[in-house]
């Protein structure tokens, strides 16, 4: 099982990435939410949530790799993000 991390776009541009599917995705987005579930419409607003997301997947079983896309954007952290066993 493969965890990708993929920082797409420069500045405010609206930014098409072409990946061959993979059975889940995030997307982390400055305008986002960590209430959302990561999808490209309503995508988590800190790594952290996206993180916290492919962990819960993990743990339920996760059998496929896992795409995370970080549109273009500033992002700013009030803690260090780790990862560590839970996100293998």
């Amino acid at each position: 099982m493969t965890a990708v991390l993929l920082m797409t776009g420069i500045g405010n541009a609206q930014e098409q990435v072409t990946l061959a599917p993979l059975k889940a995705s995030f997307h982390v987005a400055p305008h986002g939410n960590d209430s959302n579930p990561g999808t490209a419409v309503a995508p988590f607003a800190t790594v952290v949530g996206a993180r916290n997301a492919v962990r819960a997947q993990i743990a339920a079983g996760l059998e496929h790799d896992v795409l995370v896309i970080i549109r273009a954007g500033v992002y700013s952290q009030t803690e260090t993000l780790t990862f560590g066993p839970a996100d293998k």
